[in-house]
């Protein structure tokens, strides 16, 4: 049965083999006839259109070659001045009988002497490439225009008294050949030339594969609107005018042909042309052949399949029979293998219990080893990590028997500068204590003794300076402890700790803790120290003491300028100078920047002593400061602002003692600076007053109670042009702040920021409402403040409020004070550059009264100025005050600025600036500042021009 099943098996697999390599010899035969069929059929229409298009273009070639001939009689017989008129007329005949692109007249010498198209005689327009085609004939040949058309030119030469005169050259447009013939023949066909100046392609441009460079102009295309016409594995780089086989599909249909590529005579790629069959019908044929013989073939898979399994199912039955008789014999051998498993298990259990009892006996013995074992690795490795402790400690360790050195480590002799470990042995410790210090001294006598008379039961820790063999000198940390010892032995342990560095920082940190680094002058925690001593001798004392703050003038000009380098250097002078100035018992320190203070302690029995003394000691300060400081060369002048107070007892904290001296200084600041100013009350009063308002500001901020006033502008038409707002700002019992008042404090403390974002904002809004409602042409003035300007965010902020209310930045102009320009010039001139990039007008608010430099008007954007009413106030009282007006007014006309007199008050001062040419007024003739209501009931009314004139 098992030589049926094995001859069965290989019966089937040579048959089901056979039947396979049957099945897949017919389909690629088919496929094989197939392809073969369509190639041929596919070749001879190929060949049949290529024949015709040349046999086409050879008749189109002798028609143009009878226009050429029978319309160049006459040409040799013109003049030069006649050939643009004569071949103008050609063409128009031409063009209209035979659809000419252009005619040519060249010389003997290939020389252009006219060039003709639709648009006319031009000799250097006309860009043609000249196609590279073997096939044409000298007579004619192709060429490519700058409009992408493919032009068939025919050559006539011209003879003249038996001799070549000239050429004439005849082109007609060849594309429609083409055309005409594919269609003709059922043929697909597109014919693309290059075109490198066309922008982004259309819905009559293409980029075909594997060219990115030029784009392609389709002259005609039978397949629609391609996006790709080419897979790039058949778009191949061949010789010159080569025809090259493809097959692509296109909306669905297939087609195979030829691309023939053109190249012009540079070997630039020029024309493309795709010449296509649909073979769809064929390939369907194929297709419905191949699922055919595709379904004879998985019928015939199916049948293999159920002979393979009627096959396996055999086998099954013949394996289950084998099984059996197995079975059979494997249960005899299992009797005979459970009899031999019992006997083994009993003898494996008496080898167990004997085996239990001696390794029972052989644990008892090796753990008695074992104990002995660990105890003499644990003093061992005890020693070995004491020993190793000892030698690789950092300190210097030493073992001493009875108060003498016996053994030292590495550290020690090279702490104490021994020559090797051994000389330990022949040191006194007397030799390693120096004798510099009292107090060391005694504590070493302490120490020794404890250690000669072995009397502590504690470690002894003491610090002391000692000195090595060679005389090293360093701050030690000694700690001296007992060893205990079975022999009654008197041992000891000394340890040595270098802590000279530990010393060194410390004392580095009480210096830095009470003196200032730059200068090394006391700092504020030793001043303050001793300023409380100096008041408590004045009160237990019954005596004056006085206290100088000095504030350096204008230094920050230096660290600005020079930078802080320059100014340390400039810091430390002034220390030195201070320092020689002040008396043995004077204290001189330093608070930080440039703020120096000065104690005179409490020596002086009344207060008209103690006024009369430190005003020489003020006063000798200000001499001392008279000589320039140098610095590499340059010198800078500095003054100091000086201010005083004076202290009796502890009435007046000390705190507030340097608070009054810190506010004379500024009121010495306010009195012009270089100024000595004694305390008193009243200035006091001052700065409380000052805070209060701050406060009050800080609030009314917040609760958007300040309030904008607006002065009309008016020009030299009785028109108002424009006006200035003003920021006002009212207390709630009905009172009013000067801003004379409250924008210093704004600019101090830095509110002018967010007060003058308000400002901003609000002002913009009022424009926006009498531009809508009264006056398109109308303008707003703003203030903006130094601080306010030097913002990163000015300028977006003023573009976006003009934004939200729709008002052109050329409608507000931006008032600005001379003094803006001292501060940060670099910065401020790129900032007002930008302002006025963006439409802003400038101007330049109380102008004279500043101290900047005159150049700013040639280098910056200003578009205007304003007269300080200070001068408009004496004109006609003051001859000065009119020379400036003057001046001022002659300058801005040469340099075409525009200028705005404030404060005009009378009829006077109004026709003295208009004698001199002032174009805009401002000031309490036309109108005072206004409240927002009344302003814009006050535009209402002056919508027309008013006489004010007198």
């Amino acid at each position: 049965m098992k030589n049926w099943s094995a001859q069965k098996k290989n019966l089937l697999i040579l048959v089901s083999a056979a039947f396979i390599l049957l099945i897949a010899s017919g389909i690629w035969g088919l496929v094989d006839h197939q392809h073969a069929f369509v190639q041929q059929l596919i070749d001879q229409r190929l060949a049949t259109y290529n024949a015709g298009y040349w046999e086409a273009i050879n008749h189109e070639a002798s028609h143009t070659e009878n226009i050429a001939s029978r319309y160049s009689d006459g040409i040799k017989d013109l003049a030069p001045n006649q050939i643009q008129q004569d071949l103008a007329e050609r063409y128009e005949l031409l063009s209209r009988q035979h659809n000419v692109h252009h005619l040519a007249l060249y010389q003997a010498d290939a020389t252009l002497l006219g060039l003709q198209d639709e648009d006319g005689l031009n000799l250097n327009r006309h860009k043609l490439t000249l196609l590279d085609l073997p096939e044409l004939n000298q007579e004619w040949h192709f060429e490519l225009s700058d409009k992408g058309e493919v032009l068939l030119c025919v050559v006539e030469e011209i003879h003249k008294q038996g001799q070549l005169h000239a050429y004439f050259e005849v082109a007609r447009p060849a594309d429609h050949v083409a055309l005409n013939l594919a269609r003709d023949l059922h043929i697909k066909s597109l014919l693309a030339v290059a075109n490198n100046e066309m922008g982004p392609l259309s819905g009559d441009q293409i980029t075909l594969a594997g060219l990115a460079e030029p784009t392609y102009t389709l002259v005609f295309n039978d397949f629609g609107r391609l996006d790709k016409v080419l897979d790039e594995d058949n778009f191949l780089h061949n010789d010159n005018n080569t025809l090259n086989r493809i097959r692509f599909r296109h909306m669905g249909r297939h087609y195979q042909g030829s691309k023939r590529l053109i190249y012009d005579r540079d070997k630039n790629l020029s024309v493309i042309h795709v010449s296509a069959i649909d073979i769809t019908d064929i390939v369907s044929q194929l297709n419905r052949k191949l699922a055919f013989y595709l379904g004879l073939s998985v019928l015939a898979f199916i049948l293999l399949i159920f002979v393979v399994v009627r096959y396996l199912r055999a086998v099954e039955i013949d394996l289950t029979d084998t099984y059996q008789s197995l079975e059979d014999e494997v249960c005899s051998h299992r009797e005979t293998e459970a009899q031999l498993r019992q006997a083994k298990t009993n003898l494996e259990t008496r080898i167990d219990e004997r085996t239990t009892e001696l390794r029972h006996l052989n644990t008892k013995l090796s753990d008695d080893l074992s104990a002995r074992k660990t105890m003499q690795q644990a003093l061992a490795t005890s020693e070995r990590q004491y020993r190793n402790l000892f030698d690789h400690s950092l300190d210097a360790m030493i073992l001493l028997e009875d108060d003498r050195p016996t053994l030292c480590n590495a550290a020690a002799v090279e702490l104490l500068e021994l020559d090797d470990q051994e000389q330990i042995r022949n040191i006194d410790l007397h030799q390693l204590l120096a004798e510099g210090e009292s107090q060391g001294s005694i504590i070493r006598l302490q120490f020794m003794r404890a250690l000669k008379t072995n009397n502590y039961d504690q470690p002894l820790l003491r610090e002391w300076r000692c000195q090595g063999l060679k005389g090293k000198e360093f701050y030690a940390e000694i700690t001296l402890s007992k060893i205990p010892s079975d022999d009654n032995r008197n041992l000891a342990h000394l340890s040595i700790r270098d802590i000279t560095e530990k010393k060194a920082a410390e004392l580095k940190i009480s210096s830095q803790a009470y003196y200032d680094t730059l200068t090394n002058l006391p700092n504020r925690n030793l001043f303050m120290d001793r300023l409380n001593q100096a008041v408590s001798f004045a009160e237990r004392n019954s005596c004056y003491g006085a206290v100088l703050f000095m504030d350096l003038d204008n230094f920050k000009y230096i660290n600005d300028s020079l930078g802080h380098a320059v100014g340390d250097a400039i810091l430390v002078e002034v220390a030195k100078r201070l320092g020689a100035t002040a008396r043995a018992q004077d204290t001189v320190a330093r608070f930080g920047g440039d703020e120096f203070v000065m104690l005179v302690p409490a020596n002086f029995s009344n207060e008209r002593m103690a006024t009369m003394s430190t005003q020489k000691i003020a006063q000798k300060i200000r001499t001392t400061f008279a000589p320039p400081f140098v610095h590499k060369g340059t010198e800078f002048h500095l003054t100091p602002s000086i201010g005083v107070t004076l202290f009796h007892n502890k009435e007046v904290p000390v705190a507030d003692i340097l608070k009054h001296a810190d506010t004379a200084m500024y009121q010495a600041k306010n009195n012009g600076k270089n100024s000595i100013c004694f305390f008193e009350a009243k200035m006091q009063r001052t700065i409380e007053h000052r805070l209060h308002l701050e406060s009050k500001m800080r609030e009314s901020i917040k609760t958007n109670h300040f309030q904008l006033y607006f002065q009309p502008k008016f020009d030299n038409a009785a028109q108002v042009i424009g006006a200035e707002s003003l920021c006002r700002w009212p207390l709630p019992d009905g009172s009013w702040v000067s801003p004379a008042e409250f924008i210093p404090i704004a600019e101090e403390t830095g509110l002018i920021t967010d007060l003058g974002a308000w400002v901003i904002e609000a002002s913009i809004k009022v424009l926006a409402k009498v531009i809508q409602d009264y006056h398109p042409g109308f303008t707003m003035a703003i203030n903006v403040s130094p601080l306010q300007l030097n913002q990163s965010n000015v300028v977006r902020q003023l573009l976006h409020s003009c934004s939200y209310f729709g008002v052109k930045p050329s409608q507000i102009t931006l008032e600005i004070t001379e003094n803006v320009l001292m501060h940060d010039t670099k910065s401020t001139e790129e900032r007002l550059r930008r302002l006025r990039a963006h439409g802003f007008q400038i101007s330049i608010d109380d102008f004279g009264t500043g101290y900047s430099s005159l150049a700013y008007l040639k280098h910056l954007s200003i578009n205007e100025l304003k007269i300080d009413r200070s001068f408009v106030a004496d004109i006609g009282k003051d001859p000065d005050d009119d020379a400036i007006v003057e001046t001022i007014l002659a300058m801005s006309q040469h340099l075409k600025l525009n200028v705005v007199a404030e404060g005009v008050e009378n009829s006077a001062q109004l026709s003295f600036l208009q004698s001199h040419a002032c174009q805009h007024y401002q000031g309490y003739y036309f109108s005072k500042p206004l409240a927002e209501p009344d302003f814009l009931k006050f535009i209402e009314s002056n919508k027309e021009p008013e006489a004010f004139y007198h």
